[in-house]
């Protein structure tokens, strides 16, 4: 249910708050804008890498969402298992050009073993693509001054302890053989810890992503910032970053 489904002001079923619903049709302009960073992550750093053998450790992404890229690819999907490193550990060494890793590292519980497990599996010259909480960005919303918004308990909650920092996933990527060959910020409209920090209201912030979803120049404009600007920025600017690791041939 959407606010803009009912028409007029007040009409909202007994009970429902109007908050509710804002915050409801925000997280799915949100997730619209993810999706489509994401898609241009992949596009950009995994897409036409060799012969097309691609790892997909996230199942929610279909074929589809990486046949668009114009590739054929042999697609290997992460079948969702309880032992998310046992199921690393029994992939072939040297198969894959590139793996498309983002968010993955949330469900393992040992994340330099799957780094380097992923690296085993990838074909020299592959490309694997990860993301990451920002310890930098949460430390620097954490050294501001305290004001009224400063995150909720919801948000707090939500964040993992894996939070790094980009050098730490250098000390990751060297023990696991790879060496990084980006970080890029992303996710600046949602869970912006500054944001959340500095802005008068944190309700009116989350009416304006309400429209993400509706507004085609609103979610133009969104993902111009994301992929133009915020991508060029210290990782501290966003609460995630994404990594391209790649695995060097001999002699390089």
């Amino acid at each position: 249910m959407r606010i803009r489904d009912f028409p007029k002001f007040g009409s909202a079923p007994a009970g429902l708050r109007y908050r509710d619903l804002f915050e409801a049709d925000a997280e799915a302009g949100q997730e619209k804008l993810r999706s489509a960073v994401e898609w241009g992550l992949y596009r950009k750093h995994c897409a036409g890498r060799g012969s097309g053998s691609l790892l997909n450790l996230k199942p929610a992404c279909s074929e589809g969402f990486f046949q668009g890229a114009g590739q054929s690819l042999k697609i290997t999907s992460y079948p969702g298992v309880s032992d998310p490193l046992g199921w690393l550990r029994s992939l072939p060494a040297d198969s894959f050009d590139a793996i498309f890793g983002l968010d993955f590292l949330g469900s393992v519980a040992d994340t330099g073993a799957s780094i380097r497990e992923l690296g085993r599996s990838l074909k020299s010259g592959g490309v694997l693509l990860l993301n990451f909480f920002s310890a930098d960005h949460f430390a620097l919303a954490d050294s501001l001054p305290a004001s009224g918004n400063r995150l909720s308990v919801r948000d707090r909650a939500a964040m993992p302890a894996q939070a790094i920092t980009p050098a730490g996933v250098g000390e990751l990527a060297t023990a696991g053989g790879l060496a990084v060959t980006g970080i890029i910020p992303y996710s600046s409209f949602y869970g912006n810890s500054l944001w959340l920090e500095l802005m008068e209201s944190r309700f009116r912030w989350e009416r304006i992503l309400d429209w993400l979803s509706s507004d085609a120049r609103l979610f133009d404009f969104a993902l111009f910032l994301e992929e133009s600007i915020i991508a060029n920025l210290a990782s501290d600017c966003a609460p995630r970053f994404a990594a391209v690791l790649e695995k060097c041939g001999e002699g390089r």
